[in-house]
């Protein structure tokens, strides 16, 4: 029981344990531990403030912050303290010494120490009865080259009530490795020096980059959202006095029903009555005729947004201000502490709508709605000047930026899970480490499809072709006889009705030939896809279906999707139209707490409709791919009119390379991503309707041959993700063409020596053109401005 007059550990604990638990396993941890913060910063303020052992229960926002967000990071400090073994053991212990008692933070205390060893007097004092929290700042971060070394010497400075001691991380990341450098530094006085020694010059560093600590954060430190200045003590609304007559009144209209709360009504102004925008209070500014319209659009360039009279223009993509409606957030341009707004419509009467809308979008930084107030665009403002990160600068003032994920923390727990990382292990470590590749007409590969099928008669899957697992035959290709072999297997339906029916689930096995000796392993593309799909095989073996399961590991997939052309190919019309869907999945093994993409999704309408219902049952994040991509064996299904898509975990730099390397598979992404496939099939395989078909694609399959002629590189890696013209880059290899050049993450491709590249399939086309040391003219959008630069093709 909790000991209330010393303080209610409870809620903090069981936020942790439930609600924060829960989005640690979904990856989402670090966005949580910031919200807390946020609200401790925005709510707290000193009158407010209370040590968590005056906490009783919740009556305000304040208490709130405190009662559940303070005591929930003051519980995740400890863990990160103490490690996830001597963390649990002390909760056990806990709850086994008081059971049936009442129970206090010193209690906590106790149990702690006595499995630790460990003396937490100080940190327990420290976060549960003193009040407030500190706030940490840096000096200026300076670099050295100092006996082959790169020396970073700066200040972690602390302001509070008093000087807390504290385990700060610190990361720095680097331009040619993906795995960033890691530490923890003790600050346990005002301010304190450090020196740190790396192996080599970073692009940035950065001091606490997930919350971890529990501290006040600078408004720059997280992206302004509309909720802060809907939440503001008496806003101050700013009317232009230009705009017309009628449209000045309906603007005034909007103000004045603003809010409900009487006891903080905004003040409503004219800016013909100010020489210049407030320096201390939240404010909004109404309509582009405002007189302050400019200087707040300059505001919006510290985002890296534009925004002028006629459009607005953001992360390369823009949206005319015609037509629409649109709701932007910032800070007060004069004084942080305070958040700023602005919102533009060319339809006035479309500001009651608004008005409804707008609460439930608190979240996002701006808002984009159509003429019929329909939401088209929402988003969050990117990072680019938080006090605690410091971006190093080349010789040539040059600027790299490291898209490297810092490795996902393990959840303290996961749920237990009908698939196995044990056994997915198993499986990628055979067939990319012990076979050492799985190459055309090679024994390795030869070796692959004997385990894959010796799996699926475990399973007890049945055989198709001829009482085999295998379906065998030969193609000549550039000259040699390739001896091919798909592995297939079916679990029959229940249903008398439906089991003549079939959902294929696919993933080819093959991969790349050693090149000089060098083996290329394959292990996400695609020894992952293959020990996914061994899995649900394992699953549904015990788990059957009204339709029936067909299971094909194909072959040649690396040299034009052969394995599946063939099996299409053999198929009679009539079971062709026996197939409901196809389920792809290649390569899935590099999550890392980012979005799985399911690529060709514009082959039936109803894709959106099956992954928005299973990522919602799984809590999996996902993003759904409409433009068609050559990328795997999906393709091959939807040119005969079957609805396919393929399951991707994202690109890498290691794609095709001698680095695809089981040790940096994601795990625990492979068993979100099954979890994620298993809701989709429990619907495809069900006693329902067929999923809409759309008809064979129009594409010739001259224009995909195109796209497998292709013999150079740019080096850059695509952004799958990106729904405008061009090619975003999502990443760039090291030493590659492009990276000897000014481009960088996030910019888009649009044009290669004037040819309009419209996406992927223009981009393949129009390099197969070229050999390598050919010299080409790329144009590109960066930071919202067309920019050319000319780089010499490398060969593929």
């Amino acid at each position: 029981f909790v000991d209330y007059k010393k303080g209610n550990w409870c809620e903090g604990l069981t936020v942790y344990l439930a609600d924060y638990l829960i989005k640690e396993q979904q990856g989402k941890a670090k966005e949580y531990r910031m919200a807390a913060l946020q609200k401790y910063t925005d709510y707290v303020k000193n009158a407010k403030d209370f040590p968590l052992t005056e906490f009783r229960t919740r009556h305000s926002s304040a208490s709130e912050a405190v009662g559940y967000g303070k005591s929930m990071m003051f519980f995740h400090m400890l863990r990160l303290k103490l490690g996830d073994k001597l963390f649990i053991e002390g909760i056990r212990h806990f709850y086994k010494e008081n059971k049936f008692k009442y129970a206090s933070f010193k209690n906590l205390q106790d149990s702690f120490e006595k499995v630790s060893d460990t003396n937490l007097k100080k940190f327990f004092s420290q976060w549960t009865q003193e009040t407030g929290a500190p706030r940490i700042t840096t000096s200026k971060v300076t670099m050295r080259e100092r006996n082959y070394k790169s020396v970073l010497y700066f200040s972690l400075i602390q302001n509070g009530k008093n000087a807390y001691n504290l385990d700060i991380p610190v990361v720095a990341r680097f331009k040619n490795s993906i795995e960033p450098y890691r530490t923890i530094l003790n600050l346990n006085r005002r301010a304190k020096f450090f020196k740190l020694e790396l192996d080599e010059a970073p692009i940035s560093f950065e001091i606490d980059p997930e919350f971890d600590v529990f501290r006040k954060i600078s408004p720059q430190e997280t992206p302004a959202t509309l909720s802060r200045i809907l939440g503001s003590n008496q806003p101050l609304i700013i009317l232009p006095s230009k705009a017309g007559k009628d449209k000045l009144k309906k603007y005034q209209d909007f103000a004045l029903a603003w809010s409900k709360d009487e006891s903080n009504l905004p003040e409503i102004k004219m800016d013909s009555e100010l020489s210049s925008l407030p320096k201390d209070r939240a404010f909004w500014l109404i309509g582009k005729e405002n007189i302050f319209f400019e200087t707040y659009s300059q505001n919006l360039e510290n985002l890296k947004a534009k925004l002028n009279g006629k459009e607005f223009i953001y992360e390369n993509t823009n949206f005319e201000l015609e037509n629409n409606t649109f709701v932007f957030s910032a800070i007060n341009p004069s004084n942080e502490n305070f958040s700023s707004g602005l919102i533009l419509t060319n339809s006035p009467d479309n500001l009651k709508a608004l008005a409804r809308k707008l609460p439930h979008y608190g979240k996002y930084s701006y808002l984009i709605f159509d003429n019929e107030m329909n939401n088209i665009k929402t988003g969050l403002w990117t990072i680019v000047n938080s006090p605690l990160k410091t971006i190093f600068r080349e010789i040539d003032n040059k600027i790299y930026f490291s898209k490297s994920s810092l490795k996902e923390r393990k959840a303290l727990i996961y749920p237990t899970s009908d698939f196995s990382i044990k056994d997915i292990n198993k499986t990628i470590e055979f067939l990319s480490k012990k076979l050492q590749g799985r190459g055309p007409n090679s024994p390795q590969k030869e070796k692959a499809a004997d385990f894959i099928s010796k799996e699926f008669k475990k399973f007890s899957l049945e055989t198709i072709s001829n009482n085999s697992y295998f379906q065998e035959w030969s193609e000549t290709i550039n000259g040699e006889i390739i001896h091919l072999k798909n592995v297939m297997g079916k679990i029959e339906g229940y249903d008398k009705k439906f089991k003549n029916d079939y959902v294929i689930i696919g993933a080819h096995y093959d991969h790349l030939p050693a090149k000089d000796g060098v083996i290329y392993p394959g292990a996400d593309d695609n020894a992952s896809g293959i020990a996914l799909m061994l899995e649900l095989a394992k699953f549904y073996s015990n788990h059957k279906t009204a339709r029936t399961l067909i299971f094909i590991a194909f072959d040649g997939e690396e040299d034009g999707r052969i394995g599946s052309k063939y099996f299409l190919k053999t198929l009679e019309k009539n079971d062709l139209k026996k197939i409901n869907a196809m389920i792809n999945i290649d390569s899935v093994g590099r999550l890392n707490n980012k979005k799985i993409l399911i690529l060709n999704s514009a082959s039936s309408s109803y894709w959106k409709h099956i992954f928005t219902g299973a990522g919602f049952e799984t809590g999996v994040d996902l993003e759904l791919i409409e433009k068609e991509l050559d990328s795997s064996d999906q393709i091959s299904f939807s040119d005969e009119g079957v609805p396919s898509v393929q399951i991707f975990s994202g690109v890498h730099l290691d794609y095709h390379k001698p680095s695809d390397t089981i040790e940096k598979i994601d795990f625990n992404g492979i068993i979100k991503t099954a979890e994620l496939t298993r809701e989709v099939l429990n619907y495809l395989a069900a006693d329902t309707a067929f999923i809409e078909r759309h008809g064979n694609q129009i594409e010739t399959e001259t224009m995909r041959k195109e796209v497998h002629k292709r013999t150079v590189s740019t080096g850059l890696a695509p952004s799958f993700s990106w729904q405008g013209e061009g090619i975003e880059i999502d990443s760039i290899t090291p030493d590659s063409a492009i990276a000897k050049t000014l481009i960088k993450p996030g910019d888009i491709i649009i044009e290669i020596n004037d040819k309009k590249i419209k996406g992927l399939r223009d981009y393949a086309q129009e390099l197969a053109k070229y050999k390598p040391n050919d010299k080409v003219k790329i144009t590109y959008l960066s930071e919202n401005e067309t920019k050319t630069v000319e780089i010499i093709l490398q060969k593929k």
